[in-house]
Order: C-alpha cells, then sequence, then structure tokens
C-alpha cells in the first residue's frame, strides 16, 4: 500500500458534491482503487428471512433471492430456531419474513402473531408461502398480519415480484447491475 499514490490535490481541485466525510474517505483511497470504490458503491440490501421446514424450499428461495441482488438472506427450518436467533448480539430486525404455516414446534401463525406484538417488528413484512390454499387459511393469514399470501408450488417470479411490491426494488447503481436486474424479470 505504500508504493500506490495517494489522491489528494487532484481530487480537492475536482467540484464534488459527495458529502465532507466521505470525501475524505475517498481521499484517501490509492489511485488504483478510487475509481473502483466509486462505480460499485451499493445500498445496503435489506435483511430477508424465510422460516420453512423444508431445506430445499429454503434453499431455492435463497438462490432466487440472491440473484434477484437481495444478499442479505437467512434461512430458519422452524419459528423456535428465528425466535432464538433473534436473541442473539448479530440478530437484526428483518425487512420481510416469508413464513411457511406448517413448520414443527410452532406454526406460522403463532410465530406471525408473536413477532407483530413486539413493537419492534412494526415495519416488517410478513408473507406466508404454504401449500393450504384454502380460504380460511388465507382469511387467517390476513387477521394474524401477513401482507401477502402464496401458495406452493411456487413460481420465483411471484416471489420477487412479491418481496418488490412489500419492499420496493432494490436501488442500483452501477448500470450493469440495473441491466441485470431487469433481465432477471
Amino acid at each position: 500500500m505504500q508504493g500506490l499514490p495517494l489522491i489528494t490535490s487532484v481530487a480537492q481541485k475536482k467540484v464534488d458534491s459527495t458529502p465532507p466525510n466521505r470525501q475524505a474517505a475517498r481521499n484517501r483511497l490509492p489511485m488504483a482503487l478510487a475509481p473502483f470504490s466509486q462505480a460499485t458503491e451499493r445500498v445496503l440490501s435489506p435483511l430477508l428471512v424465510i422460516v420453512d421446514d423444508s431445506e430445499t424450499v429454503r434453499k431455492i428461495l435463497e438462490v432466487c433471492l440472491h440473484r434477484a441482488d437481495y444478499e442479505d438472506v437467512q434461512s430458519f427450518p422452524d419459528g423456535t430456531e428465528m425466535l432464538r436467533w433473534l436473541m442473539t448480539p448479530e440478530a437484526r430486525i428483518p425487512a420481510l419474513v416469508l413464513v411457511d404455516l406448517n413448520l414443527p414446534k410452532m406454526d406460522g401463525y403463532t410465530l406471525i402473531r408473536h413477532l407483530k406484538a413486539k413493537p419492534a417488528f412494526a415495519h416488517t413484512f410478513f408473507v406466508i408461502l404454504t401449500g393450504r390454499s384454502g380460504m380460511l387459511d388465507k382469511l387467517k393469514g390476513r387477521l394474524c398480519g401477513a401482507q401477502a399470501y402464496l401458495t406452493k408450488p411456487f413460481c420465483t417470479g411471484d416471489i420477487i415480484a412479491t418481496v418488490h411490491t412489500c419492499l420496493g426494488p432494490l436501488p442500483t447503481q452501477h448500470p450493469a447491475e440495473r441491466q441485470r436486474a431487469e433481465a432477471y424479470r
């Protein structure tokens, strides 16, 4: 790192609308890294949580969400595992939770009701993803606080569309990332 010239006077002469603290950080970057860091600057991905007892479904959903640029995805085999994780220091409040209804130990309705009762989850979206397609199940899902109800088998495009409806599409700054996101739809 010592052999690389630092950006100093050239960066200071440019008119930049970047906040001073970010501009100062860019000025300290080696010249070889400065253009790359500016071109690939991204907004942090919101945390998405998957709660499903099927490992196959969890893996399909993880891959689907990663391909749609949602990089921060956690998955759990049941509601109690998720609740245990929420008690750890590294846990964060998710922006969206995909929940199966048929879970061991604690069903999806109970998990959603339990989390919705906490003020910290007031802005969290809940999406039910289940094999139950009855009208009564859908009504119970809405009553417990779910914003969407999807049935299995599902199309990954429907999952992404539902996530975008709840959270909005991720803003990407690099043109190549925008093209890749558009091509996936």
